[in-house]
């Protein structure tokens, strides 16, 4: 453990790996985050093995796996990611799976690892649903964390982050000095030991949770005082490494003062708690308790009439949008007239619209790319066809983006196959077939919402 400030990387460590004192020897975390953020490489990291993969994408529910690693023995659950915002209605099932993770940790999980990208505001609204899904005391538990091909970042606060590299762009499991491995887990360990709660718990479990509680602070206790001990009894003669140690025994002796006047209390509250003349508070605290969970479920009636009205009112909503399609299409129909060149084989008839885009050639002349990136984009997506029909998830935000280069027929039938290995096979098609600027065009698709997909096929030899 340690203020990261407080060891530089040119200084000699106080203990080496076979002195290390862990504070917490039994580590649980629960990782969650958006679609592409790196959720993977967090877990990996903190197991130091490769447990998730990119298979692991297209899992609607949470996954759990343990190693024993520095003296401590991890457990990471992984949520599965989410599209746009974690407040949107299409993650409703999601919100259930969150709260199902949470519950499989029997004691309670230390920490919350939110992940996401860099310089993004979504992690407030995230932590704003959490609190909405797991209740208040939610947020003192969340450690954001984000992930680029260099480094991860993890952020305690507004004015404490701790960088820990990558080791240049290869996995954590690689590197043998596991260096930064240990980083992380000092780093997360840090980020509980410092919380008013070592656990989370919800409202109504942590009054039942008392005597865990009282446990996982003896631990603490116990483990603080091991480690004091144990930097105490250094004799580096090096003078820097020694008032480093100094500054470290100070903080871990505030830091156990504080978490044995939490320790006294807590045993204060658990006898007052178990006293009869306390027995009139529980009942109340238990009353409240059934009076919250019955306003919650009335409320939770009323969420459901909410959403019943809105499922109502987007089905008028879709038919208002195909009488203005049947309209705009007699309308186009009365306007023009089909020139006589047109005449010959009628196009199979569909039940859309196309909707043609209007491009001037000087803006195609402007847009127009150059001839490398064309041709290394169509000899990407040649090379990759397997792989891409396999493993492309963003389906369809990709056909939204290419709807004005294809017809409305070739849309729907994307959209409409019956599988999702079908859809990504029907759009990888109807891209092959459709000519150089639509092949790149399709690339430029997977580099905005394939790029972990496509940077890892360039990779591969």
């Amino acid at each position: 453990m340690g203020s990261q400030t407080s060891r530089p990387s040119d200084q000699q460590p106080l203990l080496d790996h076979t002195d290390e004192v862990p504070l917490i020897e039994k580590i649980s975390v629960v990782v969650m985050g958006p679609h592409g953020v790196g959720k993977n490489t967090v877990g990996n990291a903190i197991l130091k093995k490769k447990a998730f993969t990119f298979q692991d994408r297209s899992k609607n529910y949470y996954l759990k796996e343990e190693n024993t690693t520095f003296d401590r023995h991890v457990s990471v659950i992984r949520v599965p990611g989410w599209s746009a915002d974690l407040t949107s209605e299409n993650n409703i099932q999601l919100w259930q799976v969150i709260k199902d993770s949470l519950r499989s940790v029997d004691d309670g999980p230390h920490a919350i690892i939110l992940v996401v990208n860099m310089n993004t505001e979504t992690a407030e609204t995230t932590k704003e649903k959490l609190k909405q899904l797991l209740g208040d005391n939610v947020f003192q538990h969340i450690l954001i964390a984000s992930v680029d091909r260099k480094n991860i970042v993890v952020c305690h606060s507004e004015r404490k982050q701790t960088v820990i590299n990558r080791c240049k762009y290869h996995l954590f499991v690689r590197c043998t000095c596991g260096q930064q491995n240990k980083k992380l887990i000092e780093t997360i360990e840090d980020f509980i030991v410092y919380k008013e709660d070592i656990r989370f718990y919800t409202v109504r479990k942590k009054a039942q949770k008392m005597e865990l509680q009282h446990q996982d602070l003896a631990n603490l206790v116990d483990g603080l005082n091991h480690k004091i001990s144990a930097l105490s009894c250094s004799k580096d003669s090096n003078e820097h490494v020694i008032q480093s140690q100094k500054a470290e025994v100070k903080e871990l002796q505030r830091l156990l003062k504080e978490k044995e006047h939490m320790l006294r209390a807590k045993e204060e509250e658990i006898k007052s708690l178990k006293s009869n003349q306390n027995h009139t508070k529980l009942s109340a605290l238990h009353k409240q308790l059934e009076h919250a969970a019955k306003k919650e479920k009335k409320l939770q009636g009323m969420v459901g009439e909410m959403k019943k009205n809105l499922e109502e009112k987007n089905k008028e909503i879709k038919e208002l949008r195909k009488e203005i399609e049947a309209l705009k299409s007699q309308n186009e129909n009365k306007k023009s007239t089909k020139p006589p060149s047109m005449t010959g084989r009628m196009q199979k008839p569909t039940n859309s619209v196309e909707l043609i885009p209007l491009i001037s050639t000087e803006t195609l002349s402007s847009e127009a790319p150059q001839a490398s990136e064309v041709h290394r984009a169509v000899q990407f997506l040649k090379k990759n066809r397997k792989e891409l029909i396999e493993r492309i998830v963003a389906v369809k935000p990709i056909a939204d983006e290419l709807f004005p280069f294809i017809n409305q027929y070739k849309y729907e039938k994307i959209l409409q196959a019956p599988s999702e290995y079908e859809q990504r096979r029907q759009l990888y098609d109807i891209m092959d077939k459709g000519g150089k600027k639509l092949q790149f065009e399709f690339y430029k698709c997977l580099l905005k919402h394939e790029k972990y997909l496509v940077e890892d096929l360039e990779e591969s030899p």
